[in-house]
């Protein structure tokens, strides 16, 4: 992948996303504040976290 786009001439991008990392510095707080928006049940609703 080249660091400039050659059409537009824009700084080109990564297309995918950064890979998960176990040494996560935030992702306890991207966990506690994905449990405070959609509660207990996470984004699905109806499936049950195990424990």
């Amino acid at each position: 992948m080249k660091d400039v786009c050659p059409k537009c001439g824009h700084p080109a991008s990564r297309p995918s996303p950064p890979r998960y990392s176990p040494e996560d510095r935030y992702g306890e707080y991207r966990r506690r504040s994905i449990l405070e928006e959609y509660g207990e049940n996470g984004k699905l609703g109806g499936v049950q976290r195990k424990a």
